[in-house]
């Protein structure tokens, strides 16, 4: 089983609905976020590919047709995870990380048991 990770830039304007619009963000007064999408699963013997991963940008660009407005975190991760599984049905959704800031991503890590990793970065400055 090969693993593919895909990076998809989105942004969350000031009513709080999902675009992909991140090069305009700073100008609608939204918030950029990432989301990285790891899907595994076999090649495919005709295409050579795991997954074409221009048809993951396609999924999320037709997903975001409808008015998306996720209320927090957990609830990005869990649409994100649900529109993976209904186009990719033949795939494993292993891993989705919403990088949230530079310091702040959180990760639903999919199986029997999924789990939740919250990571965050701390600077620390000393002085003598």
């Amino acid at each position: 089983m090969i693993h593919l990770t895909r990076g998809i830039d989105l942004v969350v304007d000031a009513d709080g609905r999902l675009q992909q619009s991140p090069a305009q963000a700073a100008a609608l007064g939204a918030r950029p976020l990432s989301l990285w999408v790891t899907l595994a699963g076999g090649v495919d013997r005709h295409s050579g590919l795991v997954v074409n991963v221009s048809d993951i940008s396609r999924t999320f660009e037709a997903a975001l047709a409808e008015d998306v407005r996720p209320g927090d975190t957990w609830e990005l991760l869990c649409w994100a995870r649900n529109v993976l599984q209904e186009h990719f049905g033949d795939f494993q959704v292993v891993r989705i990380k919403a990088v949230l800031s530079d310091m702040v991503s959180v990760s639903l890590i999919n199986g029997a048991k999924p789990m939740v990793h919250i990571t965050t970065k701390y600077e620390i400055a000393a002085s003598h």
